[in-house]
């Protein structure tokens, strides 16, 4: 390897395709993408649209590149719309809508093995839904609130269904919107309705939350026509509710099928979503969660909704895929993506400024690549697509579809 030169091509990128509806998940130094669904054309059943389940795309976050694992074991359906959370080294994926209907089943994925497992919903599992939220919490428990779906046959004790009277689904199948909450002990493997107090969020789907320490933040989302912009936490201590909560600032518009992700201690990103005139937003707003203040960053936009959004185990970058840039509901062509959005709320580290340079300048740096450490040259190689040997010319880098903004 001390007598390479030059840099080669060896193969076009691989990359996932686009989707929309699907999950994603932080675990070391990768993003993980699983499920959603791609329109067809001439795709007369829904089925056919979803992504393979037995598929898994890992994205290297340094090397900025994609791979391709194949997963075993109890591999769920296609599907759209689950909730996800990670504990430990598990992904927990939960609900969505597969085939024809919404499902309330709880999978497990093994981010070593690739190993899927179907636990049993033992207690009070929740109604089929989905466009619910779920976190975790004190690596315990996984809580799962709100979603779309049918009316529970055992009515909970607690919360509301409201019934989507506009829908093509007739009061038998009967699908609508709720605020259940609902807990899953990973200990004994039961599920529990929880009872809260408090002023809880209406009834809603598509909405968005994060985790702030032992509170969980929950905006917008859809009820009936409208889409909400209003705000709540709940104290998962006492399970207590805020009731909505007065920002002292101008607010984010009414939303759904955006994303929320923590970036500090007391730090919230809002971006994307859609909004009451069916209009994707590309929008990015940050809250200060002690001032309760929002305030919108003045970075480069791409309008998204359905996508998903990921923060780093470090911190201060986000991670966006996928998801819908157009109206999703119109009578044109779903416009899916499939391109990676960084957010960056902190510096970059200087490994990949230097990364950056590298690539940008490797017409006129790729003779002394061979000097860098292994573990570097491996890295660029995958951030390239390329191998690094003495034949051959150097090469321009392969467009991974990526996009970087910083609003630090």
């Amino acid at each position: 390897m001390n007598n390479t030169e030059h840099l080669q091509n060896t193969s076009r990128p691989c990359v996932p395709a686009r989707r929309s509806g699907h999950v994603a998940c932080i675990f070391g130094d990768n993003l993980y993408i699983w499920g959603g669904y791609l329109d067809l054309p001439g795709s007369p059943f829904p089925i056919d649209r979803y992504l393979p389940p037995a598929e898994l795309w890992v994205y290297n976050i340094e090397a900025e590149s994609w791979k391709l694992e194949e997963t075993s074991g109890s591999i769920p359906p296609g599907t759209s719309g689950c909730s996800s959370t990670v504990i430990g080294e598990s992904l927990y994926v939960f609900g969505g809508f597969e085939k024809n209907e919404n499902s309330n089943k709880l999978y497990c994925l093994n981010l070593h093995t690739k190993v899927w497992c179907l636990l049993e919903n033992k207690g009070d599992a929740p109604s089929p839904r989905d466009k619910s939220v779920c976190w975790a919490y004190k690596n315990t428990r996984i809580y799962v609130f709100g979603g779309f779906g049918p009316e529970p046959k055992i009515t909970p004790c607690y919360g509301q269904w409201v019934w989507d009277s506009t829908s093509s689904w007739t009061p038998e199948q009967g699908r609508g919107w709720n605020n259940h909450l609902f807990s899953y002990n990973i200990e004994s493997e039961k599920w529990n309705e929880v009872k809260t107090t408090g002023d809880c969020p209406s009834a809603r789907a598509a909405h968005a939350g994060a985790l702030l320490g032992n509170k969980v933040f929950i905006f917008g989302g859809r009820h009936n026509q409208c889409r909400l912009n209003d705000l709540y936490c709940l104290n998962l201590d006492t399970l207590q509710w805020s009731g909505p909560i007065l920002c002292h600032s101008d607010t984010p518009a009414g939303r759904s099928w955006h994303t929320l992700n923590k970036v500090s201690r007391k730090h919230i990103i809002l971006y994307g979503g859609f909004d009451t005139e069916c209009v994707p937003l590309g929008d990015c707003w940050v809250l200060d969660t002690d001032r309760m203040v929002w305030t919108q960053l003045p970075v480069p936009s791409k309008p998204r909704l359905w996508h998903s959004a990921s923060t780093t185990c470090a911190g201060g970058e986000i991670i966006t895929f996928g998801g819908c840039s157009n109206n999703i509901l119109g009578t044109e062509e779903n416009q899916h993506c499939n391109d990676v959005i960084h957010i960056f709320v902190t510096p970059k580290s200087l490994l990949r400024i230097s990364l950056d340079v590298v690539v940008k300048y490797q017409r006129v740096l790729s003779k002394y690549l061979h000097h860098l450490p292994r573990s570097i040259i491996e890295t660029l190689e995958k951030r390239m697509n390329t191998t690094i040997n003495k034949n051959g010319p150097p090469v321009s880098s392969n467009d991974h579809r990526k996009h970087s903004c910083v609003v630090s």
